[in-house]
């Protein structure tokens, strides 16, 4: 409470101190001029005050929302979110651990143009304000509220939208955006304290979300470019930073057309803010997208069920291991590296055996029982895989009847299904998919060195 008054304390001086250097300069001419003209003096003198008050009001609004905002030294651990990956003894990478899924990328391994493509389109002010870029308000107010012109662009900085994604925002009972918005101004002034503009551009990159709901932009790169985003051109720059005005509007595979006209709009701010000459732009202009999109399945890989085994062992050992500034580490938001005893050689050769054992015995066992009931599709089997089974559960949970249940479950649409010949797609209803299921062979091997016990 004493730092809070102190506080207020400090903000009425100010308040007095604008008020005293605006009139003590001006009190003669002030005083005629009042007397001369008193009811516009009177409107003038009452314009100041409201205008210190609200002033006053705004700052006791942010100070009241800052201690609901992280401090410098804990921003400072706001780190973005890395996955953590684990390898196998021979240095192969087999699965990640994450919440949100990107790879971090340091700020001198960026491309330049990359940068200015992002500073000359988010904020062209970047280097000369303190998180607050109280001239884009200006012209936010100007253009967008009196004008009423959509094209007026935002008030937001970097280093905002960078406290936005930091940030998880809150819902209030009133003023909901207007609460986490002032958060957000709080906490960008408060990045700009402790971390360099640099930093911050790096921070920023590797936790913006762009198309396909890819998290940093060595991930984005790799989805829509099949590179690392330190291999970057700079109009394939330019295409992604283009994207995070409207991610789903700019989509580049979706909506290529409309991402080269974005991409164009900012090959055009670089060359009003001097990144580009008008010769560079022209040509640039008239480049095709090229992309290369690659859909990386991230569940799958070697070694699931060892991953899993791990995971376990590692989110134990972590509890043991506190980090350099004492926080506990997290497996999902840390980015470890988790190097274990597994040979990725050996699990490739194991998985091989058992994928060409399994389809032959499998094909000999469907044989077997061909025009037969299996042994285990007895009633209470089958009624118990169905009562388990996610879709009974949803469905249950929808409030949905047993009979409207059983309707359900044997309506028939084509599905993708595993077999050990690889996926197939088959026309069957979910209770035959469920059937089909308790119908597969499943094996388990485990290879370990007996002196170690190392797997």
């Amino acid at each position: 409470m004493k730092k809070i008054l102190h506080k207020l304390r400090s903000y009425w001086k100010n308040v007095e101190d604008v008020f005293h250097k605006f009139f003590h300069p001006y009190s003669t001419r002030w005083h005629t001029f009042s007397a001369r003209k008193p009811r516009f003096a009177r409107y003038l003198k009452w314009a100041m005050f409201t205008f210190l008050f609200g002033l006053l009001a705004f700052n006791i609004f942010l100070l009241a929302i800052s201690l609901s905002v992280p401090s410098g030294k804990e921003l400072r651990r706001l780190q973005a979110q890395a996955a953590s990956e684990i390898y196998s003894a021979d240095s192969v990478l087999i699965g990640r651990f994450y919440n949100q899924y990107r790879i971090l990328v340091p700020y001198d391994s960026l491309p330049g143009y990359l940068i200015n493509a992002l500073v000359a389109t988010e904020d062209e002010r970047f280097f000369e304000h303190n998180g607050i870029d109280y001239r884009a308000w200006a012209r936010v107010f100007y253009r967008s509220i009196l004008k009423g012109d959509p094209s007026g662009g935002g008030g937001s900085t970097i280093t905002q939208q960078l406290a936005k994604n930091m940030l998880s925002r809150r819902q209030y009972p009133v003023l909901s955006l207007l609460i986490n918005k002032a958060r957000e101004i709080v906490a960008a002034r408060r990045l700009e304290n402790v971390y360099e503009k640099q930093k911050i551009l790096e921070l920023y990159l590797n936790t913006v979300t762009f198309p396909d709901n890819m998290y940093g932009i060595d991930v984005a790169s790799r989805r829509f470019f099949n590179k690392r985003s330190t291999q970057l051109s700079i109009e394939e720059s330019a295409l992604m930073i283009g994207t995070l005005k409207a991610t789903s509007l700019y989509h580049p595979v979706r909506n290529g057309d409309r991402a080269i006209q974005r991409r164009n709009i900012v090959f055009q701010q670089m060359l009003k803010n001097e990144y580009l000459t008008s010769t560079e732009k022209d040509s640039l202009a008239n480049l095709p997208l090229e992309l290369s999109y690659t859909v990386e399945v991230r569940n799958e890989g070697l070694a699931p069920h060892f991953r899993e085994f791990v995971k376990g062992e590692v989110q134990q050992l972590l509890k043991e291991i506190p980090a350099p500034d004492g926080h506990i580490y997290d497996l999902y938001t840390d980015g470890l590296k988790i190097y274990t005893t597994l040979d990725s050689r050996l699990q490739h050769e194991a998985e091989d055996a058992i994928r060409k054992h399994l389809t032959e015995v499998q094909r000999e066992f469907d044989q077997h029982w061909s025009g037969f009931t299996f042994p285990w599709y007895d009633v209470n089997t089958v009624d118990m895989a169905v009562k388990n089974s996610l879709y009974y559960q949803y469905l249950k949970g929808q409030n949905f009847s047993e009979t409207e249940i059983e309707e359900k479950l044997n309506e028939k649409d084509t599905m993708t299904v595993f077999t050990w010949n690889g996926t197939e797609e088959l026309y069957m209803s979910p209770l035959d998919n469920i059937k089909y299921h308790l119908g597969l062979l499943q094996v388990g091997l485990m290879s370990v060195e007996p002196g170690t016990g190392f797997i």
